[in-house]
């Protein structure tokens, strides 16, 4: 399972967390404060949401931080298939797998992606985007 199948959907559930536990926060200060039921429910789903959210956002920071400052190199795509598993605005996003070089090391990783362009297929050249710091770091650079 790669990293995008984790904190895609996670940062979606984060959000309803923190709704959710706001609301029910909310309920337990407004009907009864001393019923902790609502008030001890409200704010854990709230911090639970709140941690998920974090993670995601620090997930779209790195991936602006490689679209920004990555080293580029050349790619394979390996694999590609849709994600049946999640739909987002009844569209299946794309997984992609691709092998990649950096220095003599070859390394694999993998990236999703809405908008599949047509020519990408199997063996297609793609552009690799990776972080100088630490090469297993990568995103697919899509023009």
């Amino acid at each position: 399972m790669t990293k995008e199948f984790f904190f895609k959907p996670i940062g979606t559930l984060g959000f309803i967390l923190t709704l959710n536990g706001f609301i029910c926060t909310f309920i337990g200060i407004i009907i009864d404060s001393s019923n902790l039921v609502f008030l001890s429910l409200g704010l854990t789903t709230f911090g639970v949401g709140i941690l998920l959210v974090a993670l995601r956002m620090a997930d779209l920071k790195q991936k602006q931080w490689l679209l920004n400052s990555g080293i580029k190199t050349s790619g394979t795509i390996t694999y590609l298939a849709e994600n049946k598993v999640a739909r987002v605005n009844r569209q299946y996003p794309w997984l992609i797998q691709y092998q990649y070089q950096v220095n003599s090391d070859s390394l694999q990783g993998n990236d999703i992606i809405m908008d599949l362009p047509k020519d990408y297929t199997v063996g297609k050249a793609i552009e690799v985007l990776y972080s100088p710091n630490n090469p297993k770091i990568n995103r697919i650079k899509i023009n």
